[in-house]
This record gives C-alpha cells, sequence and structure tokens, in this order.
C-alpha cells in the first residue's frame, strides 16, 4: 500500500499495522546487529516478559569512527517490543516508541551499530532534512521558529 509521507513516527505506525509476529525490531536503513545484540534479542523474545520493551544501546559511527564519548555511547533507543504493546508516536523527526506508564524498560546487551554520516555532504544533506523537518512540525503545532533555531537544531543532531 502506498501513502503520502507523514513523517517517520507515522510511516513506522502504518508499517506496524502490517508485521504478524509477536515482536516487532526496528532498525533504520543504516544500522545493524552485532552478534552479541542478535543473542540478547534472541534470549529477550524466548523470556516473553510481559509489560517490558526493550533499549538497545546504540554505538554511532560518523566518517568512520566510533564515537564513545561526549554523551553518544551508550545511546539507548527502545526498538524491540511486544507489537500489541507499544507503537511509535506521530513525530515527523526524531520518533520515539510510546509504551503504557509502569512499563518496564530492560537493557539488552550488545551493540547496535549506527552508520551515522558517511561525509561531510552526507551530514549536510540529512541534517538539512532533518531541520526542515523539525521546522515543519513546530509549525504544525503553530509554534514559530527563527533561522537561528532550525540551524542549531540541525547542529544539535551532530
Amino acid at each position: 500500500e502506498n501513502s503520502d509521507w507523514q513523517g517517520f513516527g507515522k510511516q513506522r505506525q502504518l508499517a506496524q499495522q502490517y508485521v504478524t509476529s509477536d515482536y516487532v525490531l526496528w532498525l533504520d536503513a543504516d544500522e545493524r546487529v552485532t552478534p552479541k545484540l542478535q543473542q540478547a534479542i534472541l534470549s529477550a523474545v524466548k523470556n516473553d516478559r510481559e509489560n517490558t520493551v526493550y533499549e538497545i544501546p546504540r554505538v554511532s559511527e560518523v566518517f568512520g569512527r566510533e564515537i564513545r564519548h561526549s554523551g553518544w555511547y551508550p545511546d539507548y533507543v527502545v526498538r524491540l517490543y511486544r507489537t500489541n504493546y507499544a507503537q511509535y508516536n506521530d513525530s515527523l523527526v526524531h520518533e520515539k516508541v510510546e509504551f503504557p506508564a509502569g512499563t518496564k524498560v530492560e537493557k539488552l546487551t550488545g551493540d547496535l551499530e549506527h552508520f551515522t554520516y558517511k561525509s561531510i555532504h552526507h551530514y549536510l544533506v540529512k541534517s538539512a532534512g532533518y531541520a526542515k523537518a523539525w521546522a515543519d512540525q513546530r509549525q504544525a503545532k503553530g509554534k514559530k521558529a527563527t533561522l537561528w533555531q532550525g540551524i542549531s537544531h540541525a547542529l544539535g543532531c551532530f
């Protein structure tokens, strides 16, 4: 089914409607699961804990080098959960998984490798797209943004 682009959050919600398994593991095209993380995921699914979502430690690679300092690592992201228990929010960009209050958030071991930016050109193109989506999202909520806020948001993505 084709649909108009409504942002990353809505796209993930649409995709989740087609998941037929009990669990969903979300990966972006620029992410890879390490063997250690694969084992942790298999164990979590086998244990099948109720009211639980799973955070995965993500390590980012920028311009060919892993960033493991300055708050970049571990960049925990909720990416594994029961399909009928949680879903992504409606955000155009920087979407997050929403789940009921009282949910247990369990950390998995092993890294999710994130190949963030391949080059300066890739960074500039990606950041411009994020800045536009961020500005569109603010405008849709009736909030104003200055040029400086847009630039600083794009730089903050780095």
